[in-house]
């Protein structure tokens, strides 16, 4: 995609929030004044983390702390919006990532990531492929130990307003979403680790159902686990309804960008996040 082309739909699709003055309310056909040397690769993505004990965000003496966010909720790790422990989404596109994450008890971004799932930047860094921390490891008790490096679904997602409530099924079982998603919220969903499962079983329904993906909503909530000795909230996912052809409209631009940075290689994702239990190496 040429570089003036990626700048449009990026300003527009994506940086210009719901609240803008009248007189800026048309969307712009021309690269934004002032943004002409941003590339894709100049942003960061934010996330659509979910709170737990060890999130940065929740500590006040943090530099990102967002107020009143409880573990189990949702929220945008960039704009710091925080959406409450249940989301409707629509996803885009999905990708995967590799990371080496810290102990549990430490936040910070990952040792060692791969954007692609083949090529690492960090600790230990290099080919995905010859690393030895994606593999299962014999252990002190003879048991292999799981992977140090931890493979992880990213889906871009778009978050629906729900201010209206949720619709309802019609007469067919059918649930339609006829307003747009908000084109603010386009981030990335992560599962990974112990929430690794869910993405595989949100894979099988987006097969199940057959049609393009930025046609669909899902409803996403978050779940406690704990391993008896430390507790977190992963993401699970369940069929929501579908976009109206008119609303799909807005979300296929996103999905049109989104799909060129996945395949590209170059998705850089806020990484500022607490790993789960068992993802650390």
């Amino acid at each position: 995609m040429a570089k003036d082309k990626l700048a449009i739909q990026e300003e527009t699709s994506i940086a210009i929030p719901n609240a803008v003055p009248d007189y800026l309310s048309a969307a712009p056909t021309e690269p934004i004044k002032g943004a002409e040397n941003i590339e894709s690769g100049d942003y960061l993505f934010p996330r659509l983390a979910v709170a737990g004990k060890q999130t940065p965000q929740r500590d006040e003496h943090h530099e990102r702390f967002i107020k009143d966010l409880n573990n189990g909720d949702f929220f945008n790790s960039i704009s710091s919006e925080n959406f409450g422990p249940i989301i409707y989404v629509v996803p885009l596109i999905e990708g995967k990532t590799r990371a080496k994450y810290k102990p549990y008890e430490e936040s910070g971004p990952p040792y060692c990531i791969s954007v692609d799932g083949k090529q690492g930047e960090g600790d230990p860094g290099g080919p995905c492929k010859t690393c030895p921390h994606r593999l299962f490891m014999p252990g002190a008790n003879g048991k292999n130990t799981k992977p140090a490096c931890t493979e992880c679904f990213n889906y871009a997602v778009l978050v629906m307003p729900v201010n209206g409530g949720v619709p309802r099924p019609d007469s067919n079982g059918l649930t339609i979403w006829n307003h747009h998603p908000r084109l603010d919220t386009f981030s990335v969903l992560r599962f990974k680790s112990t929430s690794y499962p869910q993405g595989q079983a949100w894979n099988s329904l987006l097969r199940m159902r057959n049609r393009d993906w930025f046609y669909q909503v899902y409803k996403v909530s978050s779940y406690a686990k704990s391993d008896g000795k430390n507790s977190w909230h992963i993401p699970v996912v369940e069929n929501a309804g579908w976009l109206s052809q008119q609303a799909a409209e807005f979300s296929r631009p996103c999905y049109e960008l989104a799909r060129d940075i996945f395949t590209s290689g170059r998705l850089r994702v806020d990484e500022d996040d607490a790993p789960e239990p068992g993802s650390e190496g």
